[in-house]
């Protein structure tokens, strides 16, 4: 992977294996130094004036403008996940089965073993694409790729807009108690985790006393 950013304004002034000593104290000092002597750690100047795009030697103090590239081989962990499949193709969308346990787009320690880096690889004729909305990694369904910019800012806008909406399928494990009923809610976010969630005892007790009075 190519690691690449621009200086930020707390860098300025200090010096490549210095600041990546600090920053990123999971790798010894030893091993940016090794880096930096090999060019996997560079620094680049910035991309205009007379020396756009030239490496300075790395223990040039840090400046706006610069960018810090760093290269490291790194394995993608694997993901429990079937094939993406192409649904339908028209000159604004590509229209795609993601399958569940697989992210979208690069995150984390995720850039290739991804829909659109899958896509990328198998597709290439689709082009560039960009995703309308996202399916968070445990959810599989139908996921709306738009093949230029223009397209994915108006589907974005719509949805803002609630002009469109995306709908959710759970499967439910275990029996609903006594007669069937069909219940409609919408998930809260927990205020102690980052999980979604919904207790749905009350609101089925109230569906199935109004189907009992009935």
């Amino acid at each position: 992977f190519d690691f690449k950013c621009f200086v930020k304004e707390r860098w300025q002034g200090k010096r490549l294996v210095d600041l990546f000593t600090q920053e990123f104290p999971v790798l010894s000092r030893s091993y940016y130094e090794r880096a930096a002597a090999s060019g996997r750690l560079r620094i680049e100047a910035p991309s205009k004036g007379r020396n756009a795009g030239q490496a300075p030697p790395n223990d040039t103090p840090l400046s706006s403008g610069m960018c810090v590239r760093h290269l490291v081989h790194r394995h993608e962990p694997p993901v429990l996940a079937g094939k993406v499949e192409v649904l339908a193709v028209t000159p604004d969308f590509v229209a795609v089965a993601k399958p569940a346990c697989m992210p979208v787009h690069t995150v984390g320690q995720y850039r290739k073993n991804t829909v659109l880096g899958v896509l990328q690889a198998e597709h290439p004729e689709l082009g560039q694409l960009m995703p309308t909305y996202r399916l968070d990694k445990p959810v599989s369904g139908l996921l709306l790729l738009a093949r230029s910019s223009e397209v994915a800012g108006r589907v974005r806008i719509q949805l803002e807009e609630h002009q469109c909406k995306k709908v959710y399928i759970a499967r439910v494990q275990g029996l609903f108690p006594g007669t069937d009923a069909e219940l409609e809610a919408y998930a809260m976010r927990s205020p102690h985790t980052r999980v979604s969630q919904w207790d749905g005892a009350e609101g089925l007790e109230s569906q199935q006393q109004q189907q009992q009075q009935q």
